[in-house]
């Protein structure tokens, strides 16, 4: 028997920023356009200008381990992009999801009087367009209104923030009068703020590279934006010399690659999907000279195919391709999720899919949850997480089953190889 199984390709120290994965990083759907005209006296835009990087950093280096005294570290996670886009009301702020799509390390603190949240990721040849939008956004949105209530925002001089010097890193800063919470479920989805707790967002940017911190005093404090209180200094002041002591993983200058060659908007009989024979997202077709490569998944009934015949219908970057079968899959020439999904076969497959997990039926959609690993363990993890968990049993050194009283499977508690990786808990539907 034959089942998808898909490698994740994120975690820990896998998410080192090679050249070539900089130069190929998927940015597809992002709004926040780096080296956008201007317009000139005739009201005429001009031509994009192309965007050079001096040098790129891993972002990993720029992530603030340790606030100090009083702060606590609540939770860490990496967003799974890039299925975001924002809905405030303002296209402006909207533009900035380009961050949260771009899947950030994301750390929430805590100290005995504000909430905290420290978030780091690349933006390649992106960031400086980011900087520009971050330092307008005030302006353009005086307000916003996420799920109907109106959250203002105000223009902060961030020379308040920093006492630092250092040419390569670039502070902006805005306020918000409601905390825009962070948490792994609300990440995808328009930012959700708690009102009447002033704000302050402060985004570092250095390179290819974006660090940005959140912070926000209990309620009922006094705020004076244009007087941080001596906590927000230090808190920024880590952040900046994290970002600033980060090494140079490639010196360049790196120019912005020209976009891609488009095929036109047409319909082609006889097209050839060649089958990947290791991953599935290596399957593609070829139009004008124009590569496709897959989004969606094959079918089961095409293992062992070399190849498949059929008619693709050619819209911007998107091409649907419907095999001679009747089988309708999408593929793309821009930027795509970078993962691998292939077929595993099985000597001796299981009475279901989901392993010891009893789902009813043999494709059971499960539940599945990600937690850090802060060195507490499965067996700790289990009982915090899996009520009922009475004894854990270890099927390899990284896979593990939570059992209660009766004997019966309740979750399957998964850990990845790679380093920093988070763990994986997976249960049935109710």
């Amino acid at each position: 028997m034959a089942r998808y199984r898909g490698k994740n390709r994120r975690g820990g120290a896998a998410l080192v920023v090679g050249l070539v994965a900089l130069m190929a990083s998927a940015c597809g759907g992002q709004t926040v356009e780096a080296g956008a005209g201007t317009e000139s006296d005739g009201g005429a835009t001009t031509t994009p200008t192309a965007v050079v990087l001096d040098a790129v950093l891993e972002p990993m280096n720029a992530v603030v381990d340790d606030f100090g005294d009083g702060w606590e570290l609540v939770d860490r996670w990496f967003t799974e992009g890039p299925e975001v886009e924002w809905d405030t009301g303002c296209d402006s702020f909207d533009e900035l999801d380009v961050f949260a799509r771009s899947g950030p390390q994301t750390s929430l603190w805590r100290s005995p009087t504000a909430d905290l949240v420290h978030r780091v990721q690349s933006l390649d040849f992106q960031t400086p367009a980011y900087a520009t939008a971050t330092a307008n956004v005030a302006q353009d949105c005086p307000t916003i209104t996420p799920d109907g209530r109106t959250v203002t925002l105000t223009a902060i001089d961030a020379d308040a923030l920093s006492g630092y010097e250092d040419e390569g890193v670039t502070i902006l800063a805005v306020g918000f009068d409601s905390f825009p919470v962070a948490s792994r479920n609300a990440d995808l989805a328009s930012p959700v703020f708690e009102p009447d707790r002033p704000t302050w967002q402060i985004t570092l940017t250095r390179h290819n590279t974006v660090a940005q911190v959140t912070y926000s005093p209990d309620p009922g404090t006094d705020v004076d934006f244009a007087n941080p209180p001596e906590e927000l200094v230090q808190v920024v002041g880590l952040a900046w010399e994290k970002l600033s002591a980060a090494p140079i993983e490639a010196s360049g200058p790196f120019e912005q690659p020209s976009p891609p060659p488009t095929a036109g908007d047409q319909v082609v009989d006889g097209v050839v999907l060649r089958l990947g024979f290791d991953c599935f997202e290596n399957s593609a077709i070829s139009v004008d000279s124009v590569v496709f490569r897959l989004i969606d998944p094959l079918p089961e009934e095409w293992i062992g195919l070399v190849e498949v015949r059929g008619r693709a219908t050619i819209e911007g970057e998107l091409a649907t391709f419907v095999a001679d079968d009747g089988t309708t899959l999408r593929l793309s020439s821009g930027d795509t999720e970078s993962k691998c999904t292939y077929w595993e076969f099985d000597e001796n497959p299981p009475d279901t899919d989901t392993g010891r997990l009893d789902c009813d039926h043999p494709t059971a959609d499960l539940i599945e949850s990600r937690h850090a690993d802060t060195g507490q363990g499965p067996e700790a993890l289990a009982a915090a997480e899996v009520p009922g968990t009475v004894t854990l049993e270890q099927e390899n050194p990284l896979t593990w089953w939570a059992v209660d009283a009766d004997g019966n499977v309740l979750a399957g508690i998964f850990l990845g190889d790679a380093e920093g990786a988070d763990y994986q808990i997976f249960r049935c539907r109710d």
